[in-house]
């Protein structure tokens, strides 16, 4: 049988805002505080993995696209749209990540 994972305490230091944000979200979630913050430590390393897989595969695509400027632009839009709506990042921060990938692409 699989061993459970050790649990360990953690103490952090936030400002008084974002406790009560977390606290509002846990108790819209219907959570307790701690639960809310790990479920969001968890997706945030999800989101990372998601956002790195799809940069890297947008490389490849980009390349196969140099040249065709239209049909990059929509690829781009479309990618930009569905990551915002997958991992619930804003469309200023995929793009920011996108365009990065574009500059790394390009050298």
């Amino acid at each position: 049988m699989a061993k459970e994972p050790e649990i360990v305490q953690v103490k952090v230091r936030m400002t008084t805002d974002l406790q009560r944000k977390l606290q509002r979200a846990a108790y819209a979630h219907g959570q307790t505080s701690n639960a809310e913050i790990l479920a969001r430590l968890i997706q945030s390393f999800e989101v990372a993995q998601l956002l790195t897989n799809a940069t890297n595969r947008m490389k490849e695509v980009l390349d196969a696209m140099k040249g065709e400027e239209e049909g990059h632009e929509r690829f781009k839009e479309s990618l930009i749209t569905a990551l915002s709506q997958r991992t619930g990042a804003s469309t200023d921060v995929i793009r920011g990540v996108i365009d990065e990938a574009e500059g790394i692409t390009n050298d």
